[in-house]
């Protein structure tokens, strides 16, 4: 179909990160920026009857973590989803039944690890 966009491609796929450290400390963040995708070929924008056509929303997640390092103790902390945003991606049409997959939103870890 001409003027129409190809089904499950984002325009934009952007993943990137940075990294720094300064004496035992080192952070990560992480972005990623997904543009909208159309999930069939017509680009229907509004969902179907079969809950697997439709316009998925672009979004955008940071990721950051920091890190203590000490000679015998490591320290790390982790925030998935630092802005905590809402989005949804598509489940494929073959698993049960189609529709979509919503967001976890935001995630924290802590872990500690010792070296004996």
């Amino acid at each position: 179909m001409q003027g129409k966009q190809v089904e499950f491609v984002h325009a934009v796929n952007l993943k990137t990160g940075t990294r720094a450290g300064y004496g035992p400390f080192r952070d990560l963040l992480q972005f990623m920026n997904l543009s909208e995708q159309f999930t069939d070929s017509t680009n229907v924008d509004k969902g179907s009857i079969s809950a697997a056509a439709g316009l998925v929303p672009a979004y955008r997640l940071f990721d950051f973590s920091l890190l203590w390092e000490r000679r015998w103790l490591k320290l790390e902390g982790s925030i998935n989803n630092l802005t905590d945003t809402h989005y949804f991606t598509r489940r494929a049409t073959d698993y049960l039944e189609p529709g979509i997959n919503p967001s976890d939103g935001q995630a924290y870890f802590v872990t500690a690890q010792m070296k004996i």
